[in-house]
C-alpha cells in the first residue's frame, strides 16, 4: 500500500506538491519565528518552538503544521485559541496574514504566510535556541537541525556531556562526559569512541574507530550528527522526525497475521491501534519497535531503518507492555534509580540522576508518591511509574501495549490525557487498546481488521465519518463489530481507494523516501557496558527487593531453623556416636542432604521466570544477561550457604562426631579426609550440594513459562533426588544408577558418607547383629519391609570409603554439576532473550 499518492476516483498516480509553497512567520510580542516547511509548536513550556510566557497560555497550546492544502493551525489547549472572537479548533491559514489570541484576550499572535518565501533570514528569532544572527535551521528527515560545527582540514573535536568538549551534549545523561573524538587529518575525518558507556554509532553500527564519508550518520546518545560538506550537523529528532512503515507483513506459521501495512506517523502525535482479537495489533507493535523485525517491509524513524540499526535505538525508544515492568516491593524512587544506574554512564553523578528522576516524576504527576512502595499504588499510578522508567532517557518514540487495560474509566481517561501531553512535548506515542471510551482523545487511529488488514488510518475525528460513509456504523462499537464480523470484506482495498489513504499514507511516505546509509565496513565492534558494574547494581536491587518483601524474607529465614527442628525431633539423641545406631546415622546424613537440596532448589526455581517480562525489556536496553544471571546466582548461593550452615549447626547439636565403635571390632575414622574436622568437611560437601541445587533451580526457572509451572515441577525434581540418592539402595543399578550421576544429592551423600567412614559404621553394626553380641535390631528397609541383609557387595559402596579418592570424586562431580547447570542456564537465558531482542538483522 506504499508508493505515490493516487486519485481516489481513477486510481492513477498524481503529482502533488510536497509542502505548502512559501515560508511562514509567527509574530509574537517577544519576537518572530519562521518555519520552512516544518511544524511549529506554540505554548508556555520552554520546549516549544514558539514560547508564549503567559499564565493563561497552556503548556502546549497550539500547533501550526504544513498539509497538502496549506498551513493549518490546530488548537491543543485547555484555554482555547480565538480568531476574530470565535474559538478555533483547526483552521487553514489564509494568505497572507491571520491574527489569533491565545486564549481570548490573551497573547496576540500573528501568522504571515508568504507564498513566494522569505528571502532574508529572520534576525529576531525567538524561542528556537539559535543566535539572532543565524539563519533559521532547515528541517531534514533526521529531525530538526539545531547546531552546525565547522570542521577544518586538520583539527580535533571532542564530543561529550562535559562542558569542556567542543560538541557539548549536556542535557543527555546517556552520553558519557568524554564520549568520542573526531579528528581530521589531510581531509580525512576519523571518529573514535572514548570507551563510552552507551557507545558511538556510525550508520547504525557500534564502532570503536572508523573513517567517515560525506553523509555518514553518527549517533551519540539521543543526538544525531551528520558529517557532510566539511561540517558536523547536529539534529534533534524529538518533535521533528517521522515514523514510517512500508508494506509491513508478518506470518505466524502458515497464517498471515499482518498484511501490507503502511503508515506515516507525524511527530508529536498520539496514535491508537485498535481492532478485534486476531487483527495483528501486538504483531504490528513488535514490528514497529523492532522487538520482532517484520518479515516483509521496512520500518523507519527519521528516515533510518529501525531493525537494522537496532542497537543504536535501544535507549531512544520506550516500550511499556501491558504488564507492569517494575518490582512491586521497591519504592518508585528506588525503581527509577536502579533503572537510571543501568542506563546511564557511571560518570553521571548521584545528584544528576536524582534530578532527572524528579524531573520525570514531576512530568507524570507522581512526585508526591516517590517514596511509596509500588505495590501500594493504584493501577493508574503503577502505569505512570512504568512510563517513568522509559522516559528517563528521553525517547522520541514511546510504545504502550494496552496501557489502560484494567483501569477504571477515571484512571483510563487520566492516563490517556497524560499520553496526549507526552506526545505534545515532541514524542510519537503509539498505543494498542481494546477500549473505545478514550479514543477521541487520540490524534490518529489505526483500525485493523481480522487478518492484519488496514481498515483505516488517519485523524480520529475523520474515522467516524469514513466508516459511516461506507455503511459500517456511526458509533465506535458498531465499527468494531463490523471489523470483527465482516471478515470477507476487503477493508484494505476500500481504504486504498479513499482520499484518506493518499493524504495520510501515500503522500507522506513519498515525501520521506530516503536511501539507506551504508554501514561502515572495517569498523570493529565496541565492547558492552561493564558486566561487573551491572552485576553489582542488579545484586543491590535484588537485595533491596528481598529486604522490602518482609513476609517472604521471614519465610526464607525461617526455613533452616524449622528444618533443623524437625531433624532434632527425629534424632533427639546421638546416633553418630556408636555403630549400634548405624542405620539411624545413615538416614540422618541422607535427610541432611535432601533438606539442603530442597533449600537451594526452592530458593531459585521461580527467580527468573517471575521476572521474565522485566528481563526481556532490560535486555532490550543493553543489560547484560550474564550480569543478570550472576546477580541472581551470587545472591542465592550466599543465602543458601547461610541457610545450610545454620541448618547443619542446629541439626547436628545432639550428635557427636567422630563416630565410635564401643565393641572395638574395627577402628573407625576419627578425622575428616581433608579438613581434619569431620563437621567442617560435611558442611563443605553440603554447601556444594546447596549451590548445585541453586544452579539447577535457575536452570529450571529459564525452562518453564510461568511461576506456577516452576512450583509444580519443584516436587518432581525433589522426588527424583530422593529416589536416586536413597541409601537403602546399596549399589544403584539401571535407571537409578544413571540418574544418580546427574543428582547433586547422590554425590553429596557420597561425600558426607566418605567423611564419616559410613561403610565401617554400617559394617560394625551388621557384624554385631550377625554375631548376636549387640542388642541392636536389623533395620527395616522402606522399600520392601524386609530385614536388610549384608554381603560384601550389598553393604558397602566404594564411593563411601574413607579415602581421598572417594571423597574427591564426589566433590569434583558436585563442582562439575554446578558449573554445567550454571552454564546451561546462562546459555538458555541468552538464547531466550536474544529471540525477543530488537534484532540487528536488516528488516
Amino acid at each position: 500500500m506504499g508508493g505515490a499518492p493516487r486519485n481516489s476516483a481513477t486510481g492513477k498516480v498524481e503529482d502533488k506538491p510536497l509542502a505548502p509553497r512559501g515560508d511562514l512567520r509567527v509574530i509574537t510580542p517577544t519576537g518572530v519565528v519562521a518555519a520552512h516547511g516544518h511544524r511549529l509548536r506554540l505554548g508556555r513550556d520552554p520546549s516549544n518552538d514558539v514560547v508564549l510566557d503567559h499564565p493563561s497560555v497552556s503548556r502546549f497550546h497550539a500547533i501550526i503544521e504544513p498539509r497538502d492544502d496549506g498551513w493549518v493551525l490546530v488548537d491543543t489547549s485547555t484555554t482555547g485559541t480565538y480568531c476574530e472572537g470565535s474559538p478555533v479548533h483547526e483552521r487553514i491559514l489564509s494568505q497572507h496574514r491571520t491574527s489569533f489570541e491565545m486564549p481570548r484576550n490573551g497573547v496576540p499572535v500573528e501568522v504571515i504566510w508568504d507564498t513566494e518565501g522569505f528571502s532574508k533570514p529572520v534576525s529576531e528569532a525567538a524561542g528556537t535556541g539559535f543566535p539572532s544572527s543565524a539563519p533559521i535551521p532547515a528541517v531534514d528527515e533526521l529531525g530538526r537541525l539545531t547546531h552546525v560545527t565547522q570542521i577544518g582540514a586538520s583539527q580535533s573535536f571532542t564530543i561529550g556531556r562535559a562542558p569542556e568538549n567542543d560538541v557539548v551534549l549536556a542535557n543527555d545523561l546517556a552520553v558519557s562526559r568524554l564520549h568520542a573524538v573526531l579528528q581530521v587529518k589531510s581531509g580525512v575525518a576519523v571518529i573514535t569512541d572514548r570507551n563510552s558507556f552507551n557507545g558511538t554509532f556510525v550508520n547504525g553500527v557500534r564502532v570503536r574507530q572508523v573513517s567517515l564519508s560525506p553523509g555518514d550518520i553518527v549517533s551519540v546518545g539521543s543526538a544525531t550528527l551528520r558529517y557532510i560538506d566539511g561540517q558536523l550537523e547536529q539534529y534533534e529528532d524529538s518533535g521533528a522526525a517521522w515514523l514510517t512503515a512500508e508494506s509491513i507483513s508478518a506470518r505466524r506459521g502458515k497464517a498471515i497475521v499482518l498484511r501490507d501495512v503502511s503508515l506515516a506517523i507525524a511527530p508529536s502525535s498520539l496514535v491508537a491501534v485498535v481492532g478485534p482479537s486476531g487483527a495483528g495489533k501486538t504483531t504490528l507493535m513488535e514490528s514497529l519497535t523492532g522487538i520482532v523485525p517484520p518479515q516483509y517491509g521496512t520500518v523507519r524513524y527519521g528516515g533510518r531503518r529501525m531493525a537494522r540499526d537496532a542497537d543504536e535505538w535501544r535507549l531512544r525508544l520506550g516500550y511499556v507492555p501491558q504488564e507492569d515492568l517494575i518490582h512491586g516491593h521497591l519504592t518508585i524512587k528506588q525503581a527509577l534509580d536502579y533503572a537510571a544506574r543501568l542506563r546511564f554512564p557511571p560518570d553521571v553523578s548521584e545528584a544528576a540522576r536524582a534530578s532527572r528522576i524528579n524531573e520525570v516524576l514531576s512530568e507524570l504527576g507522581i512526585v508526591h508518591r516517590a517514596n511509596l512502595s509500588i505495590s501500594q499504588l493504584s493501577g493508574g499510578q503503577r502505569k505512570r511509574t512504568s512510563i517513568a522508567v522509559e522516559l528517563l532517557t528521553k525517547p522520541g518514540l514511546l510504545f504502550l501495549d494496552e496501557p489502560t487495560s484494567g483501569l477504571d474509566p477515571g484512571n483510563e481517561e487520566h492516563v490517556t490525557h497524560l499520553l496526549k501531553d507526552l506526545a505534545r512535548e515532541g514524542r510519537i506515542v503509539i498505543v494498542t487498546t481494546h477500549s473505545l471510551s478514550s479514543l477521541d482523545l487520540c490524534d490518529y487511529v489505526l483500525f485493523l481488521a481480522v487478518g492484519g488488514h488496514v481498515a483505516y488510518y488517519g485523524p480520529t475525528k475523520e474515522a467516524g465519518r469514513y466508516f459511516a460513509s461506507h455503511g459500517w456504523g456511526e458509533t465506535w462499537p458498531e465499527v468494531f463489530q463490523a471489523l470483527d464480523e465482516q471478515r470477507r470484506q476487503d477493508w484494505a482495498d476500500q481504504y486504498g481507494r479513499d482520499s484518506a489513504y493518499a493524504r495520510y499514507v501515500a503522500t507522506p511516505l513519498q515525501r520521506r523516501q530516503r536511501a539507506d546509509q551504508p554501514a561502515p565496513g572495517p569498523a570493529a565492534a565496541h565492547g558492552r557496558p561493564s558486566v561487573a558494574r551491572q552485576t553489582s547494581i542488579l545484586m543491590r536491587r535484588y537485595l533491596a527487593i528481598l529486604a522490602a518483601d518482609r513476609r517472604a524474607l521471614l519465610l526464607l529465614l525461617a526455613q533452616a531453623p524449622v528444618f533443623a527442628f524437625l531433624i532434632v525431633l527425629l534424632f533427639p539423641s546421638n546416633v553418630m556416636l556408636a555403630t549400634g545406631k548405624a542405620f539411624d546415622a545413615t538416614m540422618l546424613i541422607w535427610l541432611l542432604v535432601v533438606a539442603v537440596t530442597w533449600l537451594g532448589t526452592s530458593n531459585a526455581v521461580r527467580e527468573i521466570v517471575k521476572e521474565r517480562p522485566i528481563v526481556r525489556r532490560e535486555a532490550n536496553v543493553g543489560v547484560s544477561m550474564t550480569a543478570y544471571y550472576l546477580s541472581k546466582a551470587i545472591v542465592l548461593t550466599v543465602i543458601t550457604a547461610i541457610q545450610t550452615i545454620v541448618f547443619i549447626t542446629l541439626a547436628m547439636l545432639p550428635q557427636a562426631l567422630p563416630a565410635t565403635d564401643p565393641s572395638n571390632v574395627v577402628s573407625i575414622a576419627t578425622r575428616g579426609i581433608v579438613a581434619g574436622d569431620q563437621r567442617l568437611e560435611i558442611v563443605f560437601a553440603l554447601l556444594l550440594v546447596g549451590w548445585c541445587a541453586v544452579a539447577v533451580g535457575l536452570l529450571l526457572s529459564t525452562l518453564v513459562k510461568t511461576s506456577d509451572q516452576a512450583m509444580l515441577l519443584l516436587p518432581v525434581i525433589l522426588m527424583a533426588h530422593v529416589v536416586v540418592s536413597a541409601p537403602a539402595f546399596a549399589a544403584p543399578t539401571g535407571a537409578v544408577a544413571v540418574g544418580a550421576l546427574a543428582s547433586s544429592a547422590s554425590w553429596g551423600m557420597d561425600a558426607a558418607a566418605a567423611t564419616v567412614d559410613l561403610n565401617m559404621v554400617r559394617e560394625n553394626f551388621l557384624s554385631a547383629v550377625n554375631s548376636g553380641t549387640s542388642g541392636a535390631q536389623p533395620p527395616t528397609t522402606p522399600q520392601t519391609g524386609a530385614q536388610s541383609s549384608t554381603d560384601a557387595s550389598g553393604n558397602s559402596r566404594a564411593a563411601w570409603n574413607h579415602t581421598i579418592g572417594a571423597w574427591a570424586s564426589a566433590v569434583l562431580a558436585l563442582i562439575a554439576l554446578f558449573v554445567g547447570a550454571s552454564a546451561a542456564g546462562l546459555l538458555l537465558l541468552h538464547r531466550q532473550m536474544s529471540g525477543r531482542l530488537i534484532s540487528e538483522r536488516q528488516a
